[in-house]
C-alpha cells in the first residue's frame, strides 16, 4: 500500500492548492500501474512551527515523501517515482 505524506509551510495554502494537490498525487500515482487505486493514500500536513534559513517569512517549502511495502522490484518503485513526481 503506497502512502503519500505532504509536509508543507502553512503560507504555501494561500498560493497552492494543497487538496487539488493530493487529487494530482492519487491520480499520477493511480497512473502508474503500479499501485492499485483502493491501496493509495495521500494525506497533507502543514507545519505547525516553520523558520526559514534567511528569515524571510515569504518564502515556503513543500516536501513529498512516498513510502511503500515490499512486493515491488526497484525498476517499477523508480519508474513509478518519477512519473509521479514529473
Amino acid at each position: 500500500m503506497p502512502h503519500f505524506h505532504i509536509d508543507y509551510s502553512p503560507n504555501l495554502e494561500a498560493r497552492l492548492d494543497i487538496a487539488g494537490l493530493c487529487v494530482v498525487v492519487r491520480d499520477a500515482a493511480a497512473e502508474t500501474g503500479v499501485f492499485p487505486l483502493a491501496g493509495i493514500r495521500v494525506r497533507a500536513t502543514p507545519a505547525a512551527h516553520v523558520v526559514m534559513a534567511d528569515g524571510n517569512p515569504e518564502h515556503a517549502f513543500l516536501d513529498l515523501s512516498v513510502r511503500l511495502r515490499e512486493g515491488r522490484d526497484l525498476e517499477k518503485r523508480k519508474r513509478a517515482t518519477a512519473m509521479i513526481f514529473a
